[in-house]
């Protein structure tokens, strides 16, 4: 017989003027602000894990296991992101050869609608047809380069990070990361404002 176990908190007093939910949010938002510490040290300063532990910990009053916990669910989102990269990166590969294939295909075509064009009169029925015809072809021609350019340049760039073992985390929300550039349009009197929210 399978058994689960679950805890729930009632809305215990632990002061007259806090509860449980408050003592766990105010702990929650510590835990977020020793994270996205512990990453800059780990990750951006590539600081020895080794030293880090011991100096982290005594900078900032935690226990070991506490520490580890922390280093334990930045470790999961940091892999994360690596392998969603890593694909990301395979699929864009893919992505360029299917765009190169499609170029080479609507080249060929291009070449032999523009010998129609050069073997018939422009008075004969087709012509402008024809044209037409020819005009969509570079047309599709132009939107598919400029694809494979912004394809490329994303793959590109994606490689470069990955060489430089950079790992693009964007902790508390790309949407509010996003809010500083936007201040009024988000009822922000000003970036001090944003960043308190940050």
């Amino acid at each position: 017989m399978l058994q689960t176990y679950q805890t729930k908190l009632k809305d215990l007093q632990l002061t007259k003027s806090q509860s449980a939910y408050e003592y766990l949010n105010a702990f929650g938002e510590q835990f977020g602000v020793f994270e996205r510490k512990l990453f800059v040290l780990l990750y951006i300063h590539h600081s020895p894990p080794n030293t880090v532990k011991t100096s982290f910990t005594k900078q900032y009053g935690l226990t070991s296991r506490q520490y580890n916990a922390l280093k334990f669910q930045l470790d999961g989102k940091v892999k994360s992101v690596i392998e969603a990269r890593n694909f990301q990166i395979e699929q864009l590969k893919g992505k360029i050869k299917e765009i190169e294939s499609m170029i080479k295909r609507k080249e060929k075509q291009k070449e032999t609608v523009f010998k129609k064009l050069q073997s018939i009169s422009p008075c004969h029925d087709s012509f402008k047809e024809i044209v037409k015809k020819y005009r969509n072809i570079k047309f599709f021609l132009q939107q598919k380069k400029r694809k494979l350019r912004n394809v490329t340049q994303k793959l590109e760039r994606l490689l470069v990070y990955k060489k430089e073992k950079r790992i693009p985390i964007c902790f508390g929300s790309k949407a509010l990361f996003y809010k500083q550039f936007h201040l009024e349009e988000n009822h922000l009197k000003n970036h001090a404002e944003w960043k308190k929210q940050w």
